[in-house]
């Protein structure tokens, strides 16, 4: 396994090669922004506030703060069963939503979709509020940054930087794509149990993990 902190590597590739292998997986901030890039609801908004959002607490961990909850298990467990009951209940949601999916109308939108204000909170709730999230950008970045000298911590925050905005607008156009050819009511009901299940399962390991 390749070592991030090795000195071949410029603090850049370091921060840009990190983060990629930390947010290039299933979870549920991407599947949140896949949800309603699908529904060209505010993608946007929601792919720039993500990276915004998600820079704040990787340079939050780089410069201190992951190494006082990495070991303040107060903080930790707070952070672990907020985000858990946050998880759970997105997930109910989206069972629910299954029920009675609804279809993209022809100018793209979904009837009676959440507002932008509703969209920004969620947005960040998924970011602040997902263990996950907080884990990867404050404790696993902020472990790795932390050690790097004061002036190299700038050009590994923005390799941090750079694969956020490489990740999500990539995200967000494949989601634009999607939404073409999803106009069935049956997909959107296997997409929202999907997401569910998603949520139900991240939430549960949270709380598995709590008890090991």
């Amino acid at each position: 396994m390749m070592n991030l902190m090795d000195c071949s590597l410029t603090p850049l590739s370091q921060g840009l090669a990190l983060n990629l292998g930390l947010i290039v997986a299933i979870g549920a901030q991407n599947a949140f922004v896949l949800r309603q890039g699908l529904q060209r609801q505010h993608v946007l908004t929601i792919a720039a506030l993500s990276i915004i959002l998600n820079v704040s607490l990787a340079v939050a961990g780089v410069y201190g703060v992951g190494f006082f909850i990495s070991r303040s298990p107060t903080v930790k467990n707070v952070a672990l069963w907020g985000g858990a009951l946050f998880l759970l209940y997105y997930g109910f949601l989206s069972f629910k939503s299954a029920i009675r999916p609804k279809v993209l109308n022809a100018n793209g939108g979904m009837p009676n979709g959440p507002t932008l204000g509703k969209i920004v909170a969620s947005t960040l709730a998924f970011s602040w509020l997902n263990p996950h999230a907080l884990l990867d950008n404050i404790v696993l970045i902020g472990s790795v940054g932390g050690q790097l000298s004061l002036p190299q911590r700038p050009f590994f925050l923005l390799g941090i930087f750079l694969a956020e905005l490489l990740w999500f607008s990539a995200l967000a156009l494949f989601s634009h794509l999607l939404s073409s050819i999803l106009k069935r009511a049956v997909v959107w009901r296997w997409l929202d149990i999907i997401i569910g299940c998603i949520m139900a399962f991240i939430a549960a390991s949270l709380i598995a993990s709590y008890f090991r």
